[in-house]
């Protein structure tokens, strides 16, 4: 189990950013200390790679809250971030 800080570190991101995350619902930790710490698993730290990967893909923070809670169609989402990219480089092409 990783304490708060110790994930963030993992990813190199500021410890709020997971306080946002769990806010928000795409990741929550999966238990808490005895002091309340928040304590992530290695499902947990999967997950966040997931996260991490969509988000460097350019994918929205909603939108990844749908891919990841599997009530939608993934290569909608997926494919309609493609087309955008192929736009943004057609328009820098030009």
């Amino acid at each position: 189990m990783h304490k708060i800080s110790e994930l963030a570190g993992l990813f190199g991101l500021a410890r709020s950013t997971l306080l946002s995350y769990d806010r928000i619902g795409i990741l929550q930790p999966s238990a808490r200390s005895r002091a309340g710490y928040r304590l992530y698993s290695e499902s947990d730290r999967k997950r966040l790679e997931q996260i991490r990967y969509y988000r460097q893909a350019g994918l929205e923070l909603d939108e990844i809250r749908q891919l990841l809670s599997g009530k939608t169609i993934n290569n909608k989402i997926l494919q309609e971030r493609l087309d955008s990219i192929n736009r943004e480089i057609q328009a820098l092409q030009a």
